[in-house]
């Protein structure tokens, strides 16, 4: 259903009460989370560069990093059936991601 705010109809657009059924719940961070932006900032806002390494090191990184609904990123390590289900929800994204370089499966 396409509206305004909404023209591609693209899921995480919708309003949140429609995600309570769906199968990408958990796999996927889709929304805004305060509690994420506050780990965000106390994680790096103050020594950024010296956190980052230490998260990545610490092997904390790499699990924040891909479950990201940014499938372009080359640390995203979301598996191939939870992003084709998530660009199979999403027909425009999916053809942007084809058309961007993505894996013709997808």
């Amino acid at each position: 259903m396409t509206s305004p705010n909404n023209p591609y109809d693209i899921c995480t657009w919708r309003p949140e009460a429609e995600c309570a059924d769906c199968a990408l719940t958990g796999h996927l961070k889709c929304r805004f989370n305060r509690r994420d932006l506050l780990h965000f900032v106390g994680m790096f806002g103050v020594f950024a560069i010296p956190a980052v390494l230490g998260v990545i090191q610490g092997g904390y990184g790499w699990y924040l990093l891909g479950r990201c609904v940014n499938l372009s990123c080359p640390l995203n390590t979301v598996p191939p059936e939870i992003a084709d289900a998530y660009l199979a929800r999403n027909p425009v994204m999916r053809r942007a991601f084809q058309e961007g370089g993505g894996p013709a499966g997808q």
